[in-house]
């Protein structure tokens, strides 16, 4: 068999599938080579290899293939023999442990000092929800409408072998929040003033360009993408590629309340529209068009992921009320303490 191949054109020692006199394809591949390939796969699939043999095994443990994947998931900057720093002996531990508690990936909008009031993992999606602070606490005015409103961001990582994309239009986003009290909140899309003027003008005619602007950005957009800002504006939707992350900021009513905690202890859970492929290996990708931007194509279904809210004492666990009825963070200087001392790690 062999004097056949080599007579074809085909090395000694290729991959010939099994035939008699022929190496296994586990045998042939050198470690270094084999490393390489293992730091382009997904955790799942590194475990599948650290099944094939106690070669593959040895390969499929080492630091800097568990290192990378810390890496890229969690945008750490942590050198490789500094693994102790977790209380982990190994970064195969270290992977583990951050996995488990739902570490939020490193960016812009998703540092150190960003609150986390609700968690979830849903569908091979990772979901963190966040609120952006203001320095008294207090919520953001509605433009030309009484009121308050909440300014939401979703932080979304994929942590499947597939894409994922995520509609950020009002009419496809399917951003929701459930209250205690069993009310469904959708998020805020672009306010059209219904009432005219005598004269058969509109309102919207009548307020300035800055004005138009703060009624427009009220709908929910990508503000960033791995870590890094996006200024591509709104935009149809974003696609995750495998330990790819986005923030979406989003509004949310808030009708009379005043603060940020009387806001968050009102909800239970937040879910958000994403579509995922029906088949991982035979699927009909997006076709980019500008940025970030895809168009939907055939095979897609949608599901939904999921954050659930900490309870009211672990939210009031971060304001302190004043007299007055003012309100601040009292825990400012405990996070800037943490982020000084962690600053070399990552």
């Amino acid at each position: 068999q062999e004097s056949r191949m080599a007579a074809k054109g085909f090395p000694r020692y290729g991959f010939c599938g099994g035939f008699d006199g022929c190496r296994d394809v586990t045998e042939v591949i050198p470690n270094q080579l084999l490393e390489k390939l293992m730091m382009l796969l997904d955790p799942l699939s590194i475990l599948r290899c650290a099944s094939v043999n106690k070669r593959w095994r040895s390969v499929a443990v080492t630091p800097r293939v568990w290192h990378n994947l810390c890496k890229l998931r969690w945008r750490m900057r942590t050198s490789i023999s500094r693994h102790r720093v977790y209380s982990c002996k190994s970064w195969v531990e270290v992977y583990r442990h951050l996995s488990k508690k739902l570490r939020m990936p490193k960016g812009i909008y998703t540092g150190n000092r960003t609150r986390v009031f609700a968690t979830g993992r849903c569908n091979g999606l990772d979901m963190w929800v966040s609120l952006s602070h203001r320095p008294d606490c207090s919520l953001l005015r509605k433009p030309h409408e009484g009121g308050r409103m909440a300014r939401v961001r979703i932080t979304i990582q994929n942590t499947r072998n597939s894409k994922v994309w995520i509609p950020t239009k009002s009419t496809d986003l399917g951003l929701v929040a459930l209250q205690k009290d069993g009310y469904i909140q959708a998020a805020i899309a672009r306010q059209k003033p219904q009432r005219t003027l005598r004269n058969g003008r509109s309102i919207a005619s009548m307020i300035s360009e800055a004005s138009k602007t703060d009624i427009g950005s009220l709908e929910p957009k990508v503000i960033a993408f791995n870590g890094s800002p996006v200024d591509c504006g709104m935009g149809d939707g974003v696609l995750l590629g495998p330990l790819d992350f986005t923030v979406i900021q989003a509004h949310m009513d808030a009708s009379t309340l005043t603060f940020e905690p009387e806001f968050l202890e009102r909800l239970v859970e937040i879910q958000i529209s994403v579509e995922l492929p029906y088949d991982i290996e035979n699927f009909e990708e997006k076709i980019p068009l500008s940025g970030h931007e895809c168009k939907l194509r055939k095979n897609w279904r949608r599901v939904e992921a999921k954050a659930k809210f900490k309870d009211d004492r672990e939210i009031w666990k971060h304001y302190s009320m004043l007299p007055g009825g003012c309100m601040y963070l009292n825990d400012m200087d405990v996070l800037r303490d943490h982020e000084r001392q962690q600053r070399e790690y990552y």
